[in-house]
């Protein structure tokens, strides 16, 4: 399915690129991501733990090129690739006797927050169709449409913070794809906001400086019924649905060699 809508999108486009101008984009800045959790994933974590939590975002950052086809002056659809590094963390609300092992091998029991913060990274491809109401050398920007994204690596790190100091509780490697033993899906969509101001270097607006928020907003659970089966099997019963919300901060730059 997502092989075909790929093959469509680039059809499309190498059609459209026949009856408009060419703008080629770089970008890249930071974001701040977190896991969204439902309702009822809440009300199973605390069946389960006898605790709730707590979803807190992490800073991240992400690169990316784009080219796009440039229809008169105020439409243009672009199709980017970006590089992104992003993450969430997760803590419980209240404090727990955990045991621990210490770098000299000893074991301690100590009260505190158990902690977990995971990072990910991943390879978005958007298509955005972008408004540019204004022709002047400031303009406001809105953007909107899908993100199809594919996660390839991802590591996990858990810690007990306690008044007097932080003490490591072990980390992991995140595996994806679609097996029940994979953490994640491999492949994601989310749906993209992103207002933002465009200004002309040059009269002309060949060259243009772009700063944009991206408010970007998961649509698949994380997890995939198979790895949620397995689990279950397992004993540990996930219920609803983990998603991936977070705003990213963009400054670019736009290039229409053909717009003198």
């Amino acid at each position: 399915m997502k092989k075909q809508f790929l093959f469509i999108t680039f059809a499309l486009l190498a059609v459209m690129a026949a009856h408009a101008q060419i703008v080629v984009k770089a970008d890249g800045g930071i974001n701040r991501m977190r896991y969204a959790y439902s309702d009822n994933y809440q009300d199973g974590f605390i069946q389960q733990y006898g605790a709730t939590y707590e979803s807190k975002r992490q800073s991240g950052y992400q690169v990316g090129l784009g080219v796009g086809y440039k229809f008169g002056p105020v439409v243009t659809l672009f199709l980017e690739g970006q590089l992104v590094r992003e993450g969430s963390q997760v803590t419980t609300e209240e404090t727990y006797n955990v045991t621990i092992t210490e770098r000299n091998g000893n074991t301690a029991t100590v009260l505190g927050f158990p902690v977990v913060t995971e990072k990910i990274n991943s390879i978005h491809v958007p298509l955005m169709l972008q408004i540019k109401p204004l022709t002047g050398r400031f303009s406001p920007i809105l953007s909107i449409g899908p993100s199809f994204n594919m996660s390839f690596k991802g590591r996990g790190e858990g810690v007990i913070e306690t008044q007097e100091k932080i003490y490591p509780n072990g980390d992991y490697d995140l595996k994806f794809g679609s097996g029940r033993t994979d953490d994640y899906r491999s492949f994601n969509m989310a749906i993209n906001l992103r207002p933002g101001l465009a200004v002309n270097v040059d009269e002309d607006g060949v060259v243009k400086l772009t700063l944009e928020a991206n408010f970007s907003i998961g649509l698949m659970d994380m997890m995939t019924s198979d790895r949620k089966d397995f689990l279950e099997a397992g004993g540990i019963e996930m219920l609803g649905t983990q998603k991936q919300r977070g705003t990213l901060f963009n400054l670019g730059v736009q290039y229409c060699p053909s717009c003198e």
